[in-house]
């Protein structure tokens, strides 16, 4: 697995072809947790202008010694149905220690919310800044439509949180002719 995701990156590091983008068409809190201990998620996307904006606040620090785990599932759409991709999708880990070690998605979520990209994480509001991401390079994860699945559980609580985001992966110059994901 490890394997397959070090080609995808240096795939998409030396491919040499025209932009693309990533577009963030959901994210959302997506369980049934009502008093949330951990993140709470509120964003919008607009299909007229493939612009969203929102935030992400963290409610309490997050300090490696904390023991988060954290379960990352992700889901191409194929036929109209969300296949798993299980050489993507990542067992539960440290969370503290995922976020160094993953090059799939912490670095998206540091981009887009400039949340920092190691332990601890400051407790406070970290504001979405971009809904679109561009890169000269071939994103990580092939052309289509994305959805991913993170749970993040406070071990000594079993107390755990989810967000959902569905994220459609398109070449640039045919942005105007994008499907909907979801």
């Amino acid at each position: 697995m490890k394997f397959a995701v070090i080609f995808l990156l240096l795939w998409s590091y030396f491919y040499n072809s025209k932009s693309f983008i990533l577009l963030f068409e959901k994210l959302y809190n997506c369980d049934n947790v009502r008093n949330r201990i951990i993140f709470n998620l509120n964003y919008n996307y607009s299909t007229a202008t493939f612009n969203g904006n929102g935030y992400m606040d963290i409610l309490d620090r997050i300090n490696p010694e904390d023991n988060y785990k954290i379960t990352t599932d992700i889901y191409k759409k194929i036929d109209n149905e969300w296949i798993k991709n299980n050489y993507i999708s990542r067992p539960k880990a440290s969370l503290c220690i995922e976020i160094l070690a993953d090059f799939l998605v912490f670095p998206v979520v540091h981009k887009v919310t400039r949340i920092s990209d190691h332990c601890p994480i400051i407790q406070g509001r970290y504001v979405i800044q971009m809904s679109k991401i561009h890169t000269k390079h071939h994103p990580v994860v092939p052309f289509g439509c994305w959805k991913f699945i993170i749970e993040v559980e406070k071990s000594e609580t079993k107390h755990y949180e989810k967000v959902c985001g569905v994220v459609n992966s398109i070449n640039s110059m045919k942005s105007n002719n994008t499907i909907k994901c979801d």
